[in-house]
């Protein structure tokens, strides 16, 4: 019962502050709390909703995001345009305070937005209409570009966000939308160098494919495709990170292998090539979700005859192997027990058949 009046007081008292450093407090504790309530979903799932209603996450996302989110991001624009002329500046002194700037207005944007990401998946579906009206109004001009990388990177997340939790109309409507952020983050010339804007955008790539109309990256196919393959064509430990690589084995799995694989016809790169890539590097484990869309879509594969077991038995057999040892002895989040249960069929089938090459 406490939950709702104490997430509206909060964001009316982030309407009335104005010093820099409650806002930062304020916009922390909203942020654990909407984590901490979505974490526990599972547990008190009926009764939190019965509480928590879309009324009460709509007026706590507009107190937010019209008094806090947009002069945050005002004051950040402003910045990022004096930086965009360096020939304006004094030197590197007066460069890095305005860097500084941005990482200090950095600590509020990023609670903030983190709190309605929170909200968003707790609610669903029920979310898209406050999405609509409260959010995509203020962060949508992000996702262009226009210098500030880390608002754009906000952006995105959120957008992947509501393709991902808020059902298939919102994913059609938001689509056209969250392309540009996508765009933009897997360009290496308007990313800014940022690592995480780049991986939010191969996340993005990966539930456009997974939950939007399948021609909505067409298009963009070619500039989608050859992003991410600069990064898998690299061995892994050269990549900046663990989860960037993952997610662009995840999303290569989803344009050209699994569920709807929008880009399975076109001919942009060699089906064997594609299907080399993913058994060489699953099992996945940076992200639990994907790992198990990823390792659910594998079975899909085998079971559908799209993976041809004589030829790729051995393939198959250590990806399947490696999949139930990770789950039995390190993360069970990884697989659900379904997806467990045919990956060890799929084992005893393999080590039946007279026909398997197994290598």
């Amino acid at each position: 019962h406490y939950l709702p009046k104490l997430v509206l007081e909060i964001a009316q008292q982030v309407q009335k502050e104005h010093e820099m450093d409650a806002l930062y407090a304020l916009a922390d504790a909203l942020s654990e709390i909407m984590f901490s309530t979505y974490s526990r979903r599972d547990d008190n799932g009926l009764e939190l909703m019965q509480h928590f209603s879309v009324a009460t996450a709509k007026a706590f996302a507009s107190l937010c995001l019209k008094s806090a989110l947009i002069p945050c991001l005002e004051r950040r624009s402003k910045v990022t345009t004096i930086l965009a002329s360096p020939q304006n500046l004094s030197g590197e002194d007066e460069k890095e305070t305005y860097l500084a700037h941005l990482r200090e207005e950095e600590k509020l944007m990023t609670p903030l937005v983190d709190s309605v990401g929170y909200t968003l998946k707790l609610l669903g579906e029920a979310f898209y209409q406050v999405f609509k009206e409260e959010v995509s109004p203020i962060l949508g001009p992000c996702l262009i570009g226009g210098g500030d990388v880390r608002a754009t990177y906000a952006a995105v997340c959120l957008f992947d966000d509501c393709v991902e939790f808020c059902g298939r109309n919102a994913a059609r409507e938001v689509t056209p939308t969250l392309i540009n952020g996508i765009l933009v983050g897997l360009n290496d010339s308007t990313n800014g160098g940022d690592d995480e804007l780049k991986q939010a955008a191969v996340y993005g790539v990966i539930q456009v494919s997974l939950n939007s109309p399948p021609d909505c990256l067409v298009p963009h196919a070619s500039n989608v495709v050859n992003a991410i393959s600069s990064i898998t064509s690299q061995p892994k430990e050269l990549c900046p990170s663990e989860a960037l690589f993952e997610n662009c084995v995840a999303a290569m799995a989803s344009l050209f292998l699994i569920r709807r694989a929008p880009f399975r016809s076109l001919g942009l790169l060699a089906p064997e090539a594609v299907l080399n890539l993913f058994l060489k590097n699953i099992p996945l484990s940076e992200d639990p979700d994907l790992a198990k869309i990823c390792h659910e879509g594998l079975c899909d594969l085998v079971e559908s005859g799209q993976i041809d077991v004589s030829a790729y038995g051995g393939a198959v057999a250590k990806a399947s192997g490696d999949i139930l040892a990770m789950v039995r002895d390190e993360d069970d989040d990884l697989a659900t027990s379904d997806t467990c249960s045919r990956l060890t069929q799929i084992l005893a089938g393999i080590h039946s058949s007279p026909t398997t090459i197994i290598s």
